[in-house]
Formats: structure tokens, C-alpha cells, sequence
């Protein structure tokens, strides 16, 4: 048999191969600049209001069709990856030609291409050799892993667990293809200056420290704030201690101050530094212009029929944000027309809805542990089974609502309108009710524990059947039509003045005592008096050996106190009475 034998190349021959790697390159090359900055534009053009109303169209270069923000911040991320790895692989192809072609053609002469010039100055003195490979290794590496960082934390602030892993996962990949771009083209540029390949290593480190950053930004920020058994761990790490000092973790601190420089810190770590979406009722109005009249109507009483009217077409019929099961955890809605919102089983955990328009919003099992509703309208609205611990509905006018299967523990309701509210059967534990509108409310078998009623409205409401264990009820104000029908009360405070004109019974009358509570000016928020008066039922019901009671007593004082020993110890010099008297009732055996 012959034997075949391999031709090599002629210089002309391997001219034109260059030539045609040259100018293919710098085609892939362009189209990917046009593909990248057209992402990297899309980004930064992304608001939150698109976030939170994810609705927005995004048109594909050379494809010619439109996606939606969640496919665009899906598939974008994903073509970019592949192009990258299609522009190293270029890259590396076309190095191992210059260097195989180097001794038989002048590599000068070849169609002009970045990679040439790279190649063929790269030992060429400080400005045109190291200077160009620098500028090779920006645009070809650093760019592209920076609008798949600035992709990353864009959409971080939506909340979508899936599609924020996915952008961890290709930074993460896009690293490794660089990494490995950079040894395999290594071995090209033996001949380059020592200087460029000290900066080699240096850019290299540089690239794996923001692969690191983002993990930890992950760790640190995004995933607290999407899985709630994170919560704990949230509250534990960017709290006060129970000192004096306020202890942030300094890996999470470093991180956050790495990814928001301009950010404007102070002893605790800032909320901007959590992914979350900021919306202003400027910009929400910008959905619809009608939505501008929805408050007017809304507010207005209805003084004539045409007014009403147009009331009810727009809490019956108006249009329907849809935010169903979404994560808007730390969310800033302050303020914003959110009339008629679908917000069923939407996670609002620390959300500020601050003066937030909810008329006839749907709020059905929605998680609003911590949220803040000060100043929110929330008539006619639909708060079935929400989780509603540590929520702060005060000054909100949200009256003839009906709770049902809600979690209040802990909720602040001071100064709000809740005139004909509902609250037959719920547990209302540690709420704060001081100065609220509660006339003609429903409290029928009610169980109200440690809570407060100091200065409330409570005419005509009936709280028939209810448990008021260890309530503080000074300085309330009622009528005749104020029901305590068969009430069980169990170490009431109230003045000995209000305790007269009630209707009460005398075994009720004699479970209340009188702290004196209200005449003291100087102990004004709600754990402050909480302490007091529970450590005055804790006394009182120690002569009756009821140990049910006193355990539920005492394990809830427990609590108050430990929420407020930061205070006791940190604004000790400011308000020295108050908190010096509150700490010898936490320390008396109770903590």
C-alpha cells in the first residue's frame, strides 16, 4: 500500500489562513459588542417598577422577536455565555496560528485584528505591548463577566430563587472560562514582557475575587431574604446585640459596602444592601393616569349619589394589579396606588407600604410579619388568614374589616381607624391598640392578652364571652353600649374611675387593678408599659396560685424583656428613670 503524505502548507497558504481568521474574528467580535451592550443597556434600563410589574417587552437584536423581562433575563444571560466561550475558543484558535505561522510570514502584513496586535506587540515596550493586552483582556473578559454580574444583581432585587442561582451558576462558569483561557493561551506568549504576565496574574486574581464577592453578596443578602428559615438568621446577623455596641458581620459589612460604594452607612449595616424593589408613587402612577383619580374618589365622602357610586364601581370593578404569590420581602412601596392588588400569599415581610393605597386589595394569606402599613388606606380589603406578627398598622383607616384565621402577635394598631371591625375568635396577643377608633368593633370570644387599649375609642364594642388576660385598659374611652358580657378578666388595668361606670360585675370588677400606668408620662412606648403592667398582673396573680396563667404571664414578660434590654443598656444615659426602673423589673428573677 502507498502511503499518503502530508503537504505542508506554502507561506501564501498560511497567509490566507491568518487573513481569514482575522477578519472572521473581528466579525464575532463586533456582533459580540453589539450583543453584549445591547444587554448590558437592557440592564441598566430595567427599573423597578418593571420588576415589580414584570409586563415589559424586551426585542432581541438580529432575532427580531420580543420577550418578556423573565424569559429576556433568562435566555440573554445564556446567549451571552455561549457567545463568550465561542469568542475564547476564537481567541485561543487564532494564538495557536500566529504562533505556528510566526517564523514563515510577517505577521504585520495580515488584515489588522486586535488578536494580531495583542500577538505581535505584546514584547513591544510598555505603552504598545503591555498596554493592548490589557485592553484585550477587558474587553474580551472583563466586560462580559461584568454585565453578567450587573444582569446578577439587577434581578436579584425580583426574588426569584431559580433564575437569580442561574446567574450565580454562569458567573461562576464564565470565570472558569477565563481561567482556563488564559492557561491554555499562556504557553503563546512565552515571549511577552514580564511585566504582562505579572498583570496577567494580577487580572486573574482580580477575576476570581468578584466570583467570590457575588457568592458571598448570595449568602449574605440574597438568600436570607428568600427562604424564611433564613429569617432567624437574618434577625441575628444585622441587629443590635444586647449591649451597647452594635456587631455586624464584618465579611457581610465588607461585601455590601464591595457591591453599593455609594451607600451611606452607619453603625448597622443598610437596608439598600438587601436586593429589594423601591418603588415611588410617581412611578406607579405611570401605569395608568386614571389611577391618579382612584384616591380622589376613594376619599371623597359620599355626599352625593354620583360619588358612591363611582366608590364602588372602583372597589368592585377597577383594575387589578396582579402580585399573587410573589416575594416582595423589604419591599419600599410608599405611598403607591395599589387599589384592588391581587396580593394573595405574597411574602411582605418587612415591606414599607407607608401611606399605601390597599382599598379592596386582596391580602389573603399574605405574610406581613414586620411589614409597615402607618397611614395605609385599607378599606373594604380582604386580610383573611395573613400572618399579620409585628405588623404596624398605625394611623391606617381600615375600618369594618373582618380578620379571620389572622396571626396579630405583636401587631401595632395605635392610633388606626378600625370603627366596625371584626375580630370574633381571634388571639390577639401583645397588640397595641392605644388611640385606635375601636367603636362599635366585635371582640366576641376574643382571647386579648398583653395587650394595650390606653386612650382607644371603644364605644358600643362588644367584647362578650372574650379573655382579657393582663390588657391595659387606661384611660379608654366608651359608652353605655360597651358590652363585657360574661367577659373573663384576669388582672385588667384600668383607672378605678373608668372600673365604676362600666358595666361590669363585681367578680369582674375585682380581677382589675389600677397601676397608675397612664399618669406615667415618662414610660410612652408600647414594651415599655407592657413590662409594667405584665409584672403587675404576675404580682397580683400570685395570691391566687393560678400557675396556668402565671407561666404565660411570666414566659411573655421574659420576652419584653429581652426585646427591650438592648434599649435598657444602650439609652440608659437618655432616659435614665425610666429605664432604670424597667430594669429592676427584668432582672428580678426573670431572665
Amino acid at each position: 500500500m502507498s502511503k499518503t503524505t502530508l503537504k505542508t502548507p506554502k507561506p501564501e497558504q498560511n497567509m490566507k489562513s491568518l487573513e481569514v481568521s482575522s477578519s472572521k474574528n473581528n466579525s464575532l467580535l463586533i456582533f459580540f459588542y453589539i450583543f453584549t451592550m445591547y444587554i448590558f443597556i437592557s440592564v441598566l434600563n430595567t427599573t423597578d417598577l418593571m420588576l415589580l410589574l414584570p409586563t415589559h417587552t424586551f426585542k432581541m437584536p438580529f432575532i427580531g422577536f420580543d420577550l418578556n423581562l423573565i424569559f429576556f433575563y433568562v435566555l440573554a444571560p445564556l446567549l451571552l455565555i455561549l457567545l463568550h466561550f465561542n469568542i475564547l475558543f476564537n481567541y485561543y484558535v487564532h494564538l495557536k496560528k500566529l504562533h505556528t505561522y510566526k517564523d514563515q510570514v510577517i505577521l504585520e502584513t495580515i488584515d489588522p485584528s486586535i488578536y494580531s496586535y495583542a500577538y505581535v506587540l505584546t514584547n513591544d515596550g510598555f505603552i504598545k505591548g503591555i498596554l493592548i493586552n490589557l485592553f484585550l483582556w477587558l474587553l474580551i473578559y472583563l466586560f462580559p463577566l461584568y454585565v453578567l454580574i450587573s444582569t446578577y444583581l439587577r434581578f436579584a432585587d425580583y426574588h426569584h430563587h431559580f433564575i437569580t442561582i442561574l446567574h450565580l451558576s454562569f458567573i461562576l462558569i464564565d470565570i472558569a472560562l477565563i481561567y482556563f483561557s488564559i492557561l491554555y493561551n499562556k504557553k503563546y506568549l512565552n515571549h511577552a514582557h514580564a511585566v504582562t504576565k505579572i498583570f496577567s496574574y494580577v487580572f486573574l486574581g482580580f477575576i476570581f475575587f468578584a466570583g467570590l464577592i457575588q457568592v458571598l453578596y448570595f449568602k449574605y443578602y440574597f438568600y436570607p431574604l428568600i427562604y424564611s428559615d433564613y429569617d432567624a438568621k437574618l434577625i441575628e446577623l444585622y441587629t443590635p446585640s444586647k449591649y451597647t455596641q452594635l456587631k455586624v458581620n464584618p465579611i457581610a459589612d465588607f461585601v455590601c459596602r464591595i457591591e453599593n460604594p455609594v451607600i451611606t452607612y452607619d453603625k448597622n449595616i443598610s437596608l439598600d444592601c438587601f436586593p429589594r424593589i423601591v418603588v415611588t408613587d410617581e412611578e406607579m402612577a405611570k401605569i395608568s393616569p386614571s389611577a391618579l383619580y382612584i384616591p380622589r374618589y376613594l376619599a371623597v365622602d359620599a355626599l352625593t349619589k354620583d360619588i358612591d357610586k363611582e366608590k364602588k364601581l372602583i372597589l368592585n370593578y377597577g383594575t387589578r394589579v396582579n402580585l399573587a404569590n410573589r416575594n416582595l420581602r423589604y419591599a419600599d412601596l410608599q405611598n403607591c396606588i395599589l387599589t384592588r392588588a391581587d396580593l394573595s400569599n405574597t411574602q411582605l415581610q418587612a415591606a414599607n407600604l407607608q401611606g399605601s393605597h390597599l382599598q379592596a386589595a386582596d391580602l389573603t394569606d399574605a405574610k406581613l410579619q414586620d411589614a409597615i402599613l402607618i397611614d395605609a388606606k385599607l378599606q373594604a380589603v380582604y386580610i383573611v388568614g395573613a400572618q399579620l406578627q409585628g405588623t404596624s398598622f398605625a394611623r391606617a383607616d381600615m375600618p369594618n374589616l373582618y380578620y379571620q384565621d389572622n396571626n396579630m402577635s405583636g401587631t401595632s394598631m395605635q392610633g388606626a381607624n378600625l370603627e366596625s371591625a371584626v375580630f370574633q375568635g381571634i388571639i390577639l396577643n401583645n397588640v397595641d391598640f392605644r388611640n385606635a377608633k375601636l367603636n362599635m368593633a366585635n371582640f366576641m370570644d376574643a382571647n386579648i392578652s398583653n395587650s394595650s387599649f390606653q386612650k382607644a375609642h371603644i364605644k358600643g364594642a362588644v367584647f362578650d364571652n372574650a379573655m382579657l388576660i393582663a390588657d391595659d385598659f387606661s384611660d379608654i374611652r366608651f359608652n353605655d353600649n360597651t358590652s363585657f358580657k360574661d367577659t373573663s378578666i384576669c388582672c385588667l388595668s384600668m383607672s378605678n374611675s373608668i372600673k365604676k361606670d362600666l358595666n361590669l360585675t363585681q367578680s369582674q370588677k375585682r380581677l382589675i387593678y389600677d397601676n397608675n400606668i397612664s399618669k406615667e408620662d415618662s414610660i410612652k412606648t408600647f414594651n415599655e408599659r407592657k413590662i409594667v403592667y405584665i409584672q403587675t398582673a404576675i404580682t397580683k396573680l400570685k395570691s391566687k396560685i393560678d400557675k396556668k396563667q402565671l407561666v404565660q404571664l411570666k414566659s411573655s414578660l421574659v420576652r419584653s424583656c429581652q426585646q427591650l434590654k438592648p434599649k435598657i443598656h444602650y439609652e440608659v444615659e437618655k432616659r435614665e428613670f425610666v429605664y432604670d426602673k424597667l430594669d429592676k423589673i427584668c432582672s428580678k428573677g426573670t431572665l
